[in-house]
């Protein structure tokens, strides 16, 4: 991401977080623009910049979204918050980077509209929690040091005390978050992969020891931590290869302040299953055998997702840590814990009462 230029709103020129920007970026070229310039380089500039400038803007639709679950799989209710749109990550197989329709990563400023949303549709509500992330249309923390957010809704969910905030990411970068008074309400979550994967398919993160350092001191600050393996890919050796990750977080991590693990397989968007290759020439991840899933996304074969959920589920309940799969029919569920949600509330009854119960010991 190139941070030399950044581009503003008019109307957003005076906020509280384009001068944070401004303080943090004293020798950046500040360019203030209109809508319709920002709509004319969207189509004539994508081209042009090998790498995307940070713009800084007014949010006009709506903060506040469900995440967008597909029929025929189990749902958690996830709501997600698009306070960025756009990631500085380039990962292969995420459409945010490989898909990029503009030459922008996107900031909204207007927090405010947002904690009005989060009041109305979240902290109103007086006998249903909600589990709210940021981590949808951007990493969570990438971009955190530069632009204040994170630590404004930890601070916002701490005081409410109705919902829950998760962060996700895959940066090791945690030391703006030590001092937040977070009272359990915000989960710092991390994304994990094979060390391989992380050096050639995940462009500009944190290696995989570096996320689980910063797991393991945010959970020395007190916040509880999630841990995503999505996707987890079909390699050469890759039963032996994940068997050392779980190792590795055995070692490193307090398995009672681990709130929740997922399990995803790698699933892509017809698109970005043949551009892969044209955005990185090194992926690997094109070479195994896919097939068209009832979200029309390409996955593996059922024999290779039933081998990975089957591999990784029983390590980490091993370990006592609490798992579920994200986006995946019910089968896959029986097939890899026992057991298939039956109702469509099943999935986020029981993230909620993680959410709400599983507690560090001797913490709270």
């Amino acid at each position: 991401m190139n941070l030399s230029e950044v581009f503003l709103e008019e109307e957003i020129a005076d906020s509280a977080m384009v001068t944070m920007v401004r303080q943090t970026l004293p020798s950046a070229t500040f360019k203030t623009i209109d809508r319709e310039t920002i709509r004319s380089m969207n189509a004539s500039r994508l081209l042009e910049w090998d790498e995307p400038r940070l713009l800084l803007a007014k949010q006009r639709g709506r903060f506040l979204r469900l995440c967008p679950g597909y029929q025929g799989i189990n749902c958690c209710s996830y709501f997600i918050l698009n306070v960025i749109n756009g990631c500085p990550f380039t990962c292969t197989y995420c459409a945010l980077g490989a898909l990029r329709n503009s030459p922008f990563i996107t900031a909204y400023t207007n927090l405010e509209d947002l904690e009005a949303e989060l009041d109305r549709y979240v902290f109103s509500h007086s006998s249903r929690i909600h589990r709210v992330g940021t981590g949808q249309f951007s990493d969570s923390l990438a971009l955190d040091t530069l632009l204040g957010i994170s630590p404004r809704l930890v601070d916002l969910f701490a005081k409410r005390g109705k919902g829950f905030l998760e962060l996700k990411s895959k940066s090791g970068d945690i030391e703006h978050l030590k001092n937040s008074d977070h009272r359990f309400r915000t989960i710092v979550s991390f994304s994990l992969s094979l060390p391989k994967v992380i050096q050639r398919e995940e462009g500009g993160s944190s290696l995989l020891g570096e996320r689980l350092e910063a797991a393991a001191t945010v959970q020395s600050w007190g916040y509880r931590v999630g841990l995503h393996f999505d996707p987890l890919v079909d390699i050469e050796n890759w039963s032996s290869l994940y068997g050392k990750v779980l190792e590795m977080i055995g070692d490193m991590l307090l398995p009672d302040a681990v709130v929740w693990v997922s399990l995803g397989t790698l699933r892509l968007d017809a698109t970005l299953l043949y551009r892969m290759r044209e955005m990185n020439p090194e992926t690997k991840l094109d070479l195994s055998e896919f097939i068209s899933g009832y979200d029309r996304r390409w996955r593996y074969l059922p024999e290779t997702r039933r081998s990975l959920y089957g591999k990784l589920a029983r390590g980490l309940r091993n370990m006592g840590l609490p798992v579920y799969l994200c986006m995946e029919a019910p089968r896959f569920w029986r097939d890899a814990l026992g057991w298939e949600p039956k109702r469509p509330t099943d999935v986020k009854d029981m993230l909620d009462d993680w959410a709400l119960h599983r507690w560090p010991k001797g913490w709270g």
